[in-house]
């Protein structure tokens, strides 16, 4: 049976969550996503970090709240949103950096968020093998620092440096190149061609933390090897699911769902 629970996050979550009450429904007790992730029905539950499942039953009232968010399955064909970002380590990056390269992934992720840390290591390896064949790799962080400091300017120099990742972190302070690609989870994947024209917009594979399946980004390297191969990506596409993107106040696009939609 569903029950609602309310907890308070301490101020040292490992996930840099400030301190609130949130309100949360469960359909059973669960520490993880793995026993979650075959519930269609729960799109707001509860998680415990990695760092505390350990000792989950004294976190009882200590957990935080996270929602399953599917990407929006932005048009494929959509021409890339222009942008013009900080660099997390001081420059300026624009979509026009990017007009010589044979394709051009750009990624909506974050630090804190559990489905990002489940693939980061991917990340890296995946950026190092294609960037090499010039394809060129760039992420944005939109989350709204203030409330989530884990995912500032300063904490994403310290990511980029501790994941080894090689492509550009940017930061979309004011949120508008993520509404701009209707981006809605982290992390969210788009492959542009050569043209920067849509050709995928979907998951990495098909690993969620605790499901068991290893990460190898099957899905977003076959995307990537048929475009480099000069051949139309399949339309057929499973949507990223991750954590909703943290918009400030105001903010929320027309698309934003609170309580999930995956």
């Amino acid at each position: 049976m569903a029950a609602i629970t309310q907890w308070e996050a301490p101020d040292d979550c490992s996930t840099g969550f400030a301190k609130r009450f949130v309100n949360f429904t469960v359909l059973e007790v669960a520490k993880t996503f793995g026993s979650l992730a075959s519930t269609k029905r729960l799109r707001h539950f509860s998680y415990w970090p990695p760092t505390m499942n350990a000792s989950a039953d004294a976190h009882q009232q200590t957990g935080f709240s996270m929602v399953r968010t599917a990407s929006t399955m932005l048009p494929l064909g959509t021409t890339a949103p222009s942008f013009q970002l900080p660099e997390c380590e001081g420059s300026t990056v624009s979509l026009s950096d990017f007009t010589d390269s044979k394709a051009l992934l750009v990624i909506f992720m974050c630090n804190h968020c559990p489905f990002v840390k489940h693939v980061a290591e991917e990340l890296t390896r995946l950026s190092n093998d294609y960037m090499a064949k010039g394809v060129s790799v760039v992420a944005i962080n939109s989350n709204d620092a203030e409330k989530y400091p884990d995912d500032s300017p300063e904490a994403m120099r310290k990511e980029k440096a501790m994941r080894g990742y090689p492509f550009a972190y940017l930061f979309d302070e004011d949120q508008t190149v993520a509404a701009a690609y209707h981006a809605a989870c982290t992390p969210d994947f788009y492959l542009f061609d050569g043209d920067h024209k849509l050709v995928y917009r979907g998951q990495l594979d098909s690993s969620r933390p605790d499901s068991g399946i290893p990460v190898t980004g099957k899905d977003l390297r076959a995307a990537i090897d048929t475009v480099l191969a000069g051949e139309t990506v399949p339309e057929a596409q499973t949507p990223s699911i991750g954590c909703n993107i943290k918009w400030k106040p105001g903010n929320e696009p027309s698309y934003f769902n609170p309580q999930g939609s995956a």
